[in-house]
């Protein structure tokens, strides 16, 4: 008669085997599996969603805690809405897309994610780029950014944001009806920067304001289109003095327009290889 014993310890042994094999799958399938939750957008313009493997238990990185690895989501604000799509590789600028509402490329380059071991995730700052490239919606090319340095510029208002270094320095825009130019310095928050500089200027280019809101001698130019003074401001807060001209009454003296001229040089050199777009992006 057969001995039976060594076929069926044989068979606990295939069992118990695809058994652990099943429940291997099983937990790197479980790991595998994205999972989504909302994730902060630096300055707040717009609602991401961030993708990871593993749990979710944890903050760190692992089974049982989140490994990133995308991030999708909708910005807005000044620049249109828009969709944006970045591919987390763990380096400190990561590859991006950002996309009309109609489905042309508006953008695409790296920017920069916050990544360290957060609770609520990776933060992303749309706006910190190190290398990236700026269309309209015809494909034409409007900016680029290399190695932290240029001009992101968006074909809505439109709306230009010189770069240095990966920041934001200044905004220089258009308003819809093509009356004026703006253009000045901000924070990271896109707030007045700490120079406090700005010009405006007439449809047909011409200066019609200059303001240096911090400094040794904060002050506000305002001028009337045939370029003489419309009225002036020295100082700042309730130290505030302020002198009205009627038009044609006083002209910019030879030290005024030296100093406005280097306050509209500092403001406008970054931008001298950009274009404007058509505006026409709602």
């Amino acid at each position: 008669m057969i001995d039976e014993k060594p076929k069926s310890r044989k068979l606990l042994y295939l069992l118990g085997g695809l058994t652990a094999l099943m429940v291997v799958v099983g937990l790197w399938g479980t790991y595998l599996m994205p999972r989504e939750e909302a994730i902060s957008v630096y300055c707040g313009h717009g609602k991401c969603r961030g993708y990871y493997h593993g749990l979710g238990w944890e903050s760190e990185p692992g089974f049982f805690g989140r490994s990133w690895v995308r991030l999708e989501g909708e910005l807005g604000s000044f620049i249109g809405k828009s969709s944006i799509k970045v591919e987390l590789t763990g380096s400190e600028y990561e590859p991006f897309q950002c996309f009309y509402p109609t489905g042309e490329l508006l953008s695409e380059g790296t920017c920069y994610v916050r990544q360290e071991a957060i609770s609520t995730g990776p933060i992303l700052h749309p706006f910190r780029v190190w290398n990236a490239k700026y269309y309209d919606k015809t494909g034409k090319l409007l900016s680029e950014v290399s190695e932290g340095n240029g001009v992101q510029a968006f074909d809505r208002l439109p709306v230009q944001l010189a770069t240095q270094q990966g920041r934001v320095i200044s905004l220089r825009w258009l308003n819809r009806l093509g009356a004026t130019t703006s253009c000045s310095t901000v924070n990271e928050e896109f707030g007045p920067g700490t120079s406090g500089l700005a010009v405006g200027y007439f449809p047909d280019g011409e200066l019609r304001s200059v303001r240096r809101r911090s400094g040794t001698e904060p002050c506000r130019y305002s001028l009337y289109e045939d370029g003489t003074v419309k009225s002036i401001s020295r100082g700042q807060g309730n130290e505030t003095v302020k002198q009205d001209f009627d038009l044609g009454e006083r002209k910019l003296t030879a030290r005024e327009q030296v100093e406005l001229s280097a306050i509209e040089s500092e403001l406008m050199a970054p931008y001298e290889t950009a274009e404007f777009g058509s505006g026409s992006v709602e």
